[in-house]
């Protein structure tokens, strides 16, 4: 959907320098959080930014119009989420939850890996922060209830996209997978005969 709103904004002769830019601006976004988190470990954050955004394989993944960078950037985004916010406060406001939720909506969204995260990764955060005293113990109900609640706002992202798939595609998903694709493309090549070129 990201690309497809740019190549209807610029037309598809241009888009693809624009994307390549989108792309490239979101691997520096990786860099800084990846340079935000180093500094809660201790680690030199120039150097690990520098890692993140001169790394080879994600230089390259930035010169494709694929979602790994837009779920790399996402993963980047949660992991910061936890890390710098939830894990290294005493006290985590509302709005940390809900960034939380749509970050973990848009990851479902971006690839089916990003289930996962709504189906483990919520309970993993409930007992990481309560076990190790991250917040009073006093306040376990609302952690319980505002990871809830970053579920559901997840979900709200998710769920409405997955019901369009399954009514106009007959796919209860909301992502296309590698089989999907492989299976698209076994049919346009069944069918190359008939098309005119």
């Amino acid at each position: 959907l990201v690309f497809a709103l740019i190549i209807k904004l610029a037309s598809l002769a241009s888009s693809a320098p624009i994307i390549v830019a989108f792309q490239c601006c979101l691997l520096f976004i990786i860099g800084l959080l990846s340079r935000s988190m180093a500094n809660h470990y201790g680690a030199p954050p120039n150097l690990v930014q520098a890692l993140t955004i001169f790394n080879p394989n994600l230089v390259g993944l930035a010169h494709l119009a694929q979602s790994d960078i837009l779920f790399a950037f996402l993963f980047a985004s949660f992991t910061w989420i936890v890390i710098c916010k939830l894990f290294n406060s005493t006290h985590i406001e509302r709005k940390t939850f809900l960034l939380l939720g749509g970050v973990l909506g848009l990851m479902m969204l971006t690839r089916d890996v990003g289930k996962v995260f709504v189906i483990m990764i919520i309970p993993v955060i409930f007992f990481s922060v309560y076990f190790q005293d991250r917040v009073p113990r006093s306040q376990w109900r609302y952690l319980l209830v505002n990871l809830l609640v970053s579920a559901c706002i997840a979900g709200t992202i998710y769920f409405p996209w997955m019901i369009r798939n399954s009514v106009v595609l007959n796919q209860l998903t909301a992502t296309s997978s590698e089989g999907q694709l492989r299976d698209n493309y076994a049919i346009l090549i069944s069918h190359r005969d008939s098309i005119s070129v």
